[in-house]
């Protein structure tokens, strides 16, 4: 086996490493994050909870599979990513059904942080359309991520032969 690993795997890695850590702020802080607020209007802490839960644990088995690649690692990865983009989805169509309230929620967590709040910049994000890019360019991260991980698909499985 080559111990070498592709660029690619690095990206993915630093990827979800990213990820774990962003997973763990968000565990720590919840109560000044935007999506606990919007879950929480809508009476789905234990939902926000269990998202956070699997996805936090998905993301840092997906970072030890792409060290320690095995055959289940890439469907760890590939759950970590569906997981994600579940999560997004959920938050995106409850953040939906009450863009203002959503608005507030944001620059409250902004103000909780410590960080301003600008009204131009919440007029352009807080609409339907800023919403949607928003959750657009995540989806784009998660579908670059979903390539380079179908594209290394045999990095997880080391001891398989080459299909030619």
């Amino acid at each position: 086996m080559n111990s070498a690993r592709p660029l690619t795997v690095w990206f993915l890695f630093v990827f979800f490493l990213w990820a774990v850590g962003k997973d763990f702020q968000l565990m720590v802080t919840h109560q000044q994050g935007l999506d606990y607020a919007i879950f929480g209007f809508h009476n789905q802490h234990l939902l926000f909870f269990a998202f956070l839960s699997a996805i936090f644990l998905l993301d840092f088995a997906g970072s030890y599979f792409l060290l320690h690649p095995q055959p289940v690692g890439f469907w760890v990865c590939l759950a970590a990513i569906g997981v994600n983009l579940i999560y997004n989805g959920t938050a995106l169509s409850y953040a939906l059904s009450d863009l203002d309230g959503t608005r507030e929620a944001y620059a409250l967590s902004r103000e909780l942080k410590g960080l301003p709040t600008r009204e131009a910049n919440l007029d352009k994000i807080f609409t339907t359309e800023g919403m949607k890019a928003a959750f657009g360019l995540a989806s784009s991260f998660a579908l670059l991520a979903t390539g380079l991980l179908v594209y290394n698909r045999k990095y997880f499985s080391p001891h398989l032969p080459d299909e030619t």
